[in-house]
């Protein structure tokens, strides 16, 4: 892929455009961005951190599973925590006490991405993009790319999020490709390259047990930005041959929810009962009307299988349904 990304932006550009043009699904922009999500990944999997991260979430779902048809133009990453400073992350701890753990993990690991990930990253990246600490999250990088196109949808930046508190297992080693490489693999000296990230199966659960958390959101207590997006996913997810694997793991499911449950713990959450007989995955009416128009406006983004909201609703009624019989 450095071939590419040491082309001219003339170049880079014409080739992106081509791109596009095969594709006729994505914009010039979102062809751009894709290519340079993947030579970032294909970096850090190259580089000193590849033992201690792990990719997952949406992105992963696009570019590993090719279950999504939703551009995600983010990298989002596990921190192994096993040289944590604060302890033993799983030691049975009260709420409480767990609370004041996470902080100190949390701690352990703005300081570790600031001191050894990020000029890690600033070297790979290697005068190409630039790579600084976001000032508002300190456990994200933001990568700056060279653009050639812009779209009002896509910043021209790709967001390192990078967390400690995330399951390492199950895992696996997968490999994926741009959609430049794609349509012109004789183009590029390696098309397709190694990662390691998180299973689909441990995808699935994630997204459900998010899906459940939120079914008991209080009314008032706002929902994050862009959300809607777990509700598309899982049902993506649902519609492929993922489910029936996930559903052959339920023991995996029960470590999903206990460890949201110990690390993301909420009074309102109630992921211990998210678990066949008291699952619960349809959004509560006062969030409808917010989710719905958030849905709306992630459309851009979303290329091919357009479900409407309702659509999405109807499916997750079934599921909740399907997983809720199981044993």
């Amino acid at each position: 892929m450095d071939n590419i990304a040491l082309l001219s932006s003339k170049d880079r550009k014409e080739l992106f455009q081509q791109t596009a043009v095969k594709m006729s699904v994505l914009s010039e922009a979102a062809v751009e961005k894709d290519f340079w999500v993947c030579w970032v990944l294909k970096r850090l999997f190259e580089s000193s951190l590849k033992d201690i991260i792990i990719f997952k979430g949406g992105t992963s779902l696009s570019k590993v599973f090719h279950v999504i048809h939703r551009f995600s133009e983010d990298i989002d990453l596990i921190l192994n925590w096993k040289d944590n400073s604060a302890g033993d992350p799983m030691l049975p701890r009260g709420y409480t006490q767990q609370g004041k753990f996470n902080e100190k993990l949390d701690e352990w690991s703005n300081q570790f991405i600031r001191n050894s990930i990020l000029p890690e990253v600033q070297r790979i990246c290697d005068g190409i993009c630039s790579a600084e600490l976001s000032p508002e999250l300190p456990d994200n990088i933001i990568i700056t790319y060279p653009k050639a196109f812009s779209d009002p949808y896509l910043r021209p930046q790709i967001l390192l999020e990078i967390g400690a508190k995330a399951a390492w297992v199950p895992h696996d080693t997968y490999e994926i490709s741009s959609y430049t490489a794609e349509y012109y693999p004789r183009l590029f000296k390696v098309p397709k390259f190694k990662i390691v990230a998180t299973t689909a199966e441990r995808s699935f659960w994630e997204k459900v047990t998010i899906l459940h958390s939120e079914a008991h959101r209080p009314k008032g207590n706002l929902i994050p930005q862009r959300y809607s997006r777990h509700y598309y996913d899982t049902v993506m997810m649902a519609r492929s041959p993922i489910k029936a694997l996930a559903f052959k793991d339920l023991m995996l499911l029960q470590q999903v929810a206990e460890f949201k449950d110990k690390f993301y713990h909420r009074g309102w959450t109630h992921y211990l009962e998210a678990k066949p007989g008291s699952l619960k995955l349809l959004p509560p009416a006062h969030n409808l009307d917010v989710l719905r128009d958030d849905y709306q406006k992630m459309q851009p983004m979303i290329y091919k299988d357009k479900l409407s909201f309702d659509e999405i609703l109807d499916d997750l009624s079934v599921l909740e349904k399907e997983i809720n019989v199981l044993r």
